[in-house]
């Protein structure tokens, strides 16, 4: 017992000597310089061991659209056989936006695509499509109110951009669903993911979307002249508005006249929503 506070005096001292030795070794640059050698070593290490092991190639490919809904204009298998010269890469040598923009340039339904990678092997792909909504059908001015079907296989199939997504001819399904948007201009030609533009392109759109909300049936818009819209409708009959006006409130004007005239009993070829008052064309 009496040897107890001799040791603890002892050790006390030991480790005092102790700490004093160590702020001076590792304040020495040979100190420093062996520690940073070795900490580079180790990473060294790890990296070379990550590398050469047998480990984070990519084996599968996680595709779906980006609210995991279905994809309609492209599919899975499409893109998986797009992608299919990344397998077998390493993961951690795959940029993700060099995956997004090369389907964005392969595929112009792709609107957008969101890459990640997964640890060990796979990369997760998430689509968001544009949405066709008109096929661009430009014609002279004899034309204009006669198209047939085989005249809509110089359609080109746009969204709500202009940008022209597919043609009717090689997609003949998916014009068969759309309104043709008929434009008095001389006839050219266009190439995919080339920007259609035309000053009434953004009132149409507009138009369809609100048209498409009450039900109706458009088979055609035809712009015969500036700031006029003509719509052809699937019960042959047609509908002409002003591009000046309110789009919104002629589209509502439109369904009051109709579902009046319904209940009266009458019939109409046309209305006309240019002036003060609807004019109806029998």
């Amino acid at each position: 017992m009496l040897l107890c506070p001799y040791m603890k005096d002892f050790f006390a001292k030991v480790q005092q000597r102790l700490v004093v030795l160590y702020r001076r070794v590792s304040g020495a640059l040979w100190f420093k310089l062996l520690r940073l050698a070795f900490i580079a070593v180790l990473l060294g290490a790890v990296v070379y061991g990550i590398l050469n092991l047998n480990l984070f190639y990519i084996q599968n490919l996680n595709i779906s659209s980006f609210d995991d809904s279905s994809l309609t204009n492209v599919t899975e298998e499409e893109i998986d056989d797009y992608l299919v010269v990344y397998l077998g890469r390493r993961l951690f040598w795959v940029r993700p936006t060099d995956v997004e923009n090369d389907l964005q340039y392969q595929f112009p339904f792709i609107e957008s695509a969101y890459v990640t990678k997964q640890i060990p092997d796979t990369l997760t792909i998430r689509i968001v499509e544009r949405d066709p909504v008109l096929i661009f059908h430009p014609v002279d001015a004899s034309k204009l109110f006669k198209t047939n079907n085989s005249e809509t296989l110089d359609g080109y199939i746009i969204d709500s951009d202009g940008l022209v997504l597919d043609t009717c001819e090689e997609n003949n399904d998916l014009c068969d669903e759309l309104p043709l948007c008929t434009i008095l201009e001389t006839a050219g030609t266009y190439s995919i993911a080339d920007t259609i533009y035309f000053a009434e392109l953004e009132s149409i759109v507009l138009m369809n979307h609100s048209l498409l909300d009450q039900k109706e049936k458009v088979t055609e818009y035809v712009v015969p002249e500036n700031d006029v819209v003509v719509v052809l409708f699937e019960d042959e009959t047609r509908a002409v508005f002003s591009l000046r006006k309110s789009i919104e409130e002629q589209i509502e004007l439109f369904e009051y006249t109709k579902e009046n005239l319904s209940l009266e009993g009458k019939t109409y070829k046309e209305l006309d929503f240019r002036y003060d008052k609807p004019v109806l064309r029998v």
